[in-house]
């Protein structure tokens, strides 16, 4: 984001986007905190490899769900209330799995994580997107993946800080912070003003965009608005498939199953079993190893904010893709071989 861009956003939309963000906080902590707690769930629960995948695995039945939910609702009620609701569901889900007895109820509170993983996975962004000047929306969007790492990372430092103990309650409740910060944040704030002009309430989206913009006259971004709305022609489904729509959306679609088939959510789920599998035997030391996954990730996250704009999103895409198949030829290549275990199994985070 250069000078001139920064100069058109003010405290309360960095507020805004900040308190957005963080359900991408809270999706990359529930995210990345199972991988360190299911070591210790298997031992107490005496889970089998079936039974540990399912209580891996059951937040994303929930996503699926959160995602129709919120897709269906945020329309009607508006971005930000679905905001909260995604920050009421994670603190139920934080307190669920803190105090589960059994696996049965591990499980239900985790699915119940997914279904607020669902909703906010796509609301904070499109609800920073809606608020935040056209000039920097690209960087202050990205803020929301930024924020996912940054959650992934959390998590992996939390589990190690309760690793000595085998506090994995601890690992799960700790989530309830961010997620009442997130409640009581977006009660603060207003809803997006794309969402209120067309529930045709332009008096109070001037009012939000004054407030959003150093510039006092904003009748030229509600037209622009109003007329982006008029072209979207057909909406829900039927839309969707109109001709002019086709290749954006084989186009999406493709991105979105390319970057969860190549299996990073498996190695974020179960980098610290990875671990030691390649031949890392402490628990905690494995736990640690793979902060170092999450910090490159965070990094990386940073430097592409940083390119976004300059170098453009295909190269960047192209880029990432290719070292994405590099590193998942040389994990497989390695642990196929016999010298993979031991101390060089390490190279297992690569």
């Amino acid at each position: 984001m250069d000078n001139k861009a920064k100069s058109e956003v003010n405290g309360f939309v960095y507020f805004a986007v900040g308190v957005a963000a963080l359900g991408g906080l809270l999706f990359g902590y529930d995210t990345g905190v199972i991988s360190g707690a299911i070591l210790f769930i298997q031992n107490q629960f005496s889970l089998s490899a079936t039974m540990e995948e399912i209580v891996v695995s059951s937040v994303l039945v929930g996503a699926v769900m959160g995602a129709v939910l919120g897709g269906a609702l945020t329309s009607r009620f508006g971005r930000r209330s679905m905001i909260i609701l995604a920050g009421i569901i994670f603190t139920v889900s934080a307190i669920g799995t803190a105090f589960a007895p059994t696996v049965a109820w591990l499980i239900a509170a985790r699915v119940v994580s997914g279904i607020a993983i669902g909703i906010a996975s796509f609301i904070s962004p499109m609800y920073i997107a809606e608020l935040v000047p056209s000039k920097v929306r690209g960087s202050l969007v990205a803020v929301n993946m930024l924020a996912i790492t940054t959650g992934i990372v959390v998590a992996y430092l939390v589990d190690y800080a309760f690793s000595g103990t085998h506090g994995w309650r601890y690992m799960f409740g700790l989530a309830a912070i961010p997620s009442i910060a997130l409640v009581i944040g977006m009660w603060r704030l207003p809803d997006s003003p794309r969402w209120l002009i067309s529930k045709s309430r332009s008096e109070q989206a001037r009012k939000i965009l004054q407030r959003a913009r150093n510039a006092s006259d904003v009748s030229a971004e509600i037209a622009e608005i109003q007329k982006s709305m008029e072209q979207q022609g057909v909406g829900g489904m039927k839309g969707l498939f109109q001709p002019s729509l086709r290749m954006p959306l084989i186009v999406g679609l493709g991105l979105a199953i390319f970057q969860q088939i190549t299996g990073i959510n498996t190695v974020i789920y179960y980098a610290p079993t990875i671990f030691k599998f390649a031949g890392i035997s402490a628990t905690s030391v494995a736990i640690l190893a793979r902060v170092g996954v999450g910090v490159v990730n965070v990094a990386l996250t940073v430097v592409a904010m940083q390119l976004l704009n300059s170098v453009g999103r295909l190269p960047l895409w192209l880029v990432s893709l290719a070292g994405l198949a590099l590193s998942l030829v040389v994990r497989g290549l390695w642990f196929s071989l016999p010298q993979s275990r031991g101390g060089l199994g390490w190279s297992a985070g690569a």
